[in-house]
């Protein structure tokens, strides 16, 4: 298909070779993806206004989410929070399907179970949040989102009823999504709508949260552009930008570090997030043999990239990728 320089994106596979007009070198081959680099190259230089992209047939990708978090190590997960997990995403994702009275009682009982049985030890679940896919599932992506949530204001040293209260506007803040899309503010309407209809006594601070999840401190965001945010909202809101950052950084193969936030949320919540969410580092564990391990990278739950201790790395440590029989050993 032809496709103009404007509308080129990192990742389109080029259907023609592509030549420097003066010297005729060839600058890009036949079949080559394109990088923000070859881009830029091609638009820079004006000697084409359009190319041919190959159009590649969009293969369906089945996520199996109940096998990733089985394939956790269990160094860094126990077997009991694995199943913790299973029950509350079985929940989210049977209101996920159909929402009403009955399946949102499930839900919400299963939220407030899980906050309380794991508050002591919920940062365990941050490992689960680096590895299971954020965006293409929407009950992974809610379930994602509540486990952020709760490590996140566990920094803050908040209670579980209020852990429970943003859990619940994460909920109706991402339903909507199932008709409409994330820039589209119908599906903001639909969240507050559904949970006032659901639950009559919600307090407003949990409607606020769904209502202003996409505003923003400096006026960026929307329904209403207002730079005064509910704190709750921009728990949401950071939550909800840092997950599609991973997505679109996983899908073009930019792999950076860290989003840009400045004056969009509370300098103390980037911190925070900073800290409890984004680092990954910070979480160690200890292999059988006693040696102190620090996890580095972990968006492949079957192979992670950790940072063991070592006598052979003169600085201590040396990196390597956790292999089975590893994982299988008991911490």
């Amino acid at each position: 298909m032809r496709v103009q320089l404007k509308d080129l994106r990192v990742g389109m596979r080029l259907a023609q070779d592509v030549f420097d007009a003066k010297t005729s070198r060839r600058l890009l081959s036949k079949g080559q993806k394109l990088s923000s680099l070859g881009i830029a190259i091609i638009t820079g230089r004006g000697d084409y206004e359009y190319l041919e992209i190959i159009e590649e047939e969009k293969k369906q990708v089945i996520i199996d989410v109940k096998q990733i978090v089985s394939d956790v190590p269990e160094l860094f997960i126990s077997p009991m929070q694995k199943e913790a997990y299973h029950n509350l995403y079985k929940a989210v994702d049977a209101f996920v399907q159909e929402e009403n009275n009955y399946n949102w009682d499930l839900c919400r009982i299963n939220i407030k179970k899980f906050i309380h049985q794991n508050y002591d030890h919920v940062d365990d679940y941050l490992f689960i949040v680096h590895s299971v896919p954020v965006m293409t599932v929407l009950t992974a992506r809610i379930v994602g989102s509540i486990l952020q949530t709760a490590i996140l204001l566990k920094q803050v040293k908040t209670g579980t009823d209020d852990i429970y209260r943003v859990c619940q506007a994460t909920v109706f803040a991402h339903l909507g999504l199932k008709n409409f899309a994330d820039n589209d503010e119908q599906h903001i309407r639909f969240g507050v709508n559904l949970l006032k209809s659901l639950d009559p006594d919600v307090p407003e601070d949990v409607i606020s949260a769904v209502r202003q999840h996409h505003e923003r401190l400096d006026g960026s965001g929307f329904p209403e552009g207002t730079n005064e945010v509910h704190l709750w909202a921009q728990v949401l809101g950071i939550c909800d930008e840092y997950n599609q950052f991973v997505f679109h950084s996983i899908q073009e193969e930019t792999f950076e570090e860290r989003p840009y936030w400045f004056h969009k949320f509370e300098p103390e919540i980037i911190q925070l997030f900073a800290k409890s969410i984004t680092d990954i580092s910070t979480r160690c564990f200890t292999t059988g043999d006693g040696k102190i391990g620090k996890i580095i990278f972990a968006r492949n739950a079957e192979r992670p990239i950790v940072m063991v201790e070592s006598e052979k790395d003169f600085r201590g440590w040396k990196f390597s990728v956790l292999e089975k029989s590893e994982q299988d050993r008991s911490p």
